[in-house]
């Protein structure tokens, strides 16, 4: 296990992720603030009822405000559980626009963001 734990480090360094190793973090809380008045919040499920299905990315409709330009970053709160069960957190400051995030999975694991 330490070996495999070892092989997936050494491609992550070289910027490759498996797939077969990542999984949607169901359950993860990404909160946006847009304006004291106005905050958007989506949670990662992957579907309900028979059959059904969503995909784990999340969507935030920012609409047109005159405080946020595309190029203003907005605070993004992300909670979830690790592989280890212990509930995470960290707070972000990202520019509108597609963003694909990557959750730790132990505490000495950080998020990494990619565009």
């Amino acid at each position: 296990l330490g070996q495999l734990a070892d092989a997936v480090e050494q491609r992550r360094a070289r910027g490759v992720v498996d797939k077969r190793l990542t999984m949607p973090a169901y359950g993860a809380q990404a909160t946006v603030c847009l304006a004291a008045d106005r905050i958007l919040v989506g949670q990662v499920d992957g579907g309900s009822g028979h059959t059904g299905k969503r995909g784990p990315e999340l969507h935030f409709g920012l609409g047109d405000h005159p405080e946020q330009s595309e190029q203003s970053d907005l605070p993004v709160d992300l909670r979830w559980r690790g592989r280890d069960g212990q509930a995470r957190r960290e707070t972000l400051s990202l520019k509108p626009g597609w963003h694909t995030v990557v959750l730790g999975t132990t505490s000495s694991d950080s998020v990494e963001v990619r565009p």
